[in-house]
């Protein structure tokens, strides 16, 4: 039976360390699982040790016993060292484990910037999307959270790393037997230019560095071919002597 828990806007009190632990240095999450709403594992990447998935079966019953899941609590703590966070869309649960005071609503902000990055790269978040690209989605999770701790979490930095899938990125692939899904998905021949396919991809239309959102691959907020004056102080020194 799950413990009883008190959730705040600023922190999630566990029953045996109370408000003293709050603040303390350690991670936001220990370990990240991507949950069908029938309970079936897809996804799961650990960042402070291996959190044995008999951790998550409470909510998991939870999943397969509810009708609707909307109604389930966010947050769950369920013996005296962890607690499960999570939040459902489309139908997949992305399920937070915690063992440190955390603002719960950081982390339902970094799950919803994980669903919403895999959603943008794939189109869709299904059990089927994330298997099929599920190389993309280790990448995507290395690069978004370091340690535990939000790193890389902007769209367009996330897309000058990690090229997003397409289906002439996977045909080149398959004919030029590349396996590289970082900044480009044609390997550079010896000149540095692309691979002796780049002239079927562009003929074809395939782009190799497709931009997601925004005016600029470096961030949201930048303009396009915008070039910026240095900046410059000039002083004058006057000596004088007697």
């Amino acid at each position: 039976k799950p413990l009883p828990f008190f959730v705040s806007q600023t922190r999630l009190l566990f029953p045996e360390v109370g408000p003293r632990a709050v603040g303390r240095a350690g991670a936001m999450l220990d370990s990240l699982f991507i949950i069908t709403a029938s309970g079936g594992y897809v996804v799961e990447r650990h960042f402070r040790g291996t959190t044995p998935r008999l951790a998550c079966e409470p909510l998991v019953e939870r999943l397969r016993s509810e009708e609707h899941l909307e109604g389930l609590p966010g947050v769950m703590c369920v013996n005296r060292r962890q607690a499960l966070i999570h939040i459902l869309r489309e139908k997949m649960v992305f399920l937070a484990v915690v063992t440190q005071e955390e603002p719960p609503l950081a982390v339902f902000e970094l799950l919803d910037r994980v669903y919403q990055v895999l959603l943008r790269y794939f189109g869709e978040v299904s059990e089927d999307s994330l298997r099929q690209n599920f190389s993309t989605v280790y990448l995507l999770l290395d690069e978004m959270i370091d340690s535990g701790l939000p790193f890389t979490t902007e769209l367009n930095s996330l897309e000058s790393i990690i090229a997003p899938p397409s289906t002439m990125g996977k045909v080149v692939q398959a004919v030029s037997g590349s396996s590289s899904h970082v900044l480009s998905d044609v390997p550079p021949d010896a000149t540095g230019q692309g691979g002796p396919l780049s002239s079927l991809t562009s003929a074809l239309g395939g782009s190799t560095h497709t931009q997601i959102g925004g005016g600029s691959a470096e961030g949201w907020w930048g303009r396009e071919n915008v070039v910026l004056a240095p900046d410059e102080g000039y002083v004058d020194i006057v000596v004088s002597g007697h």
